[in-house]
């Protein structure tokens, strides 16, 4: 007994253990990485018409006025953490069709979210610190409106979201998705 003992002494402190018990030195790395948040993308339109599945063609409307320069039509991403440990600050990025426009100052999320467009990338940002636990979600919307060269389809609109394992940083990724908008011209009645 004494004997082993000492083996067992000496193995952990050689780079023998390491080879020998390379199942555990693996299984302890293993779980430490799996300790990590995990962020779930989920987006959907919400056309400002809740009558209709689709938006307009050139601006949005939603059944009495026209929304185009207030709201547009609604698209709300939903990001839910399903790991185990806090996601910070997360920044989404959708890739709109071209003479597709966000309305400025629609996007909604935590005090002090943003979003700006660069040509056809939407970039929601949240405020440093933002946090999703485990098991919670944040949900961002914003509007947007298509222009008159809308030709009308369904399309496929990516959006990825990066976010950090700690505040400040962005050294993880979920995504690329992508969510479907029916675009349709409008119906126009005239009462006589």
């Amino acid at each position: 007994m004494q004997r082993s003992e000492k083996n067992r002494i000496y193995c952990i402190l050689t780079p023998k253990w390491i080879l020998a018990c390379g199942v555990c030195v693996s299984a302890f790395f293993t779980s430490a990485l799996a300790a990590a948040p995990d962020i779930e993308l989920a987006a959907e339109l919400e056309p400002a018409d809740v009558t209709r599945n689709s938006i307009d063609v050139g601006g949005a409307w939603d059944g009495t006025m026209d929304v185009t320069a207030t709201t547009g039509d609604t698209v709300r991403i939903t990001l839910e953490n399903t790991g185990n440990q806090p996601a910070f600050d997360p920044v989404v990025e959708v890739t709109l069709p071209a003479d597709w426009v966000y309305v400025d100052g629609s996007v909604s999320g935590p005090l002090g979210t943003t979003a700006t467009q660069a040509l056809t990338t939407l970039t929601i940002t949240t405020p440093s610190g933002t946090q999703i636990a485990p098991g919670g979600s944040l949900d961002l919307t914003y509007g947007l409106v298509t222009s008159l060269n809308t030709v009308s389809g369904t399309y496929a609109i990516p959006y990825s979201t990066k976010y950090g394992s700690t505040v400040g940083l962005q050294d993880l990724n979920s995504g690329p998705d992508s969510f479907p908008v029916l675009v349709q011209q409008g119906e126009s009645i005239l009462e006589i």
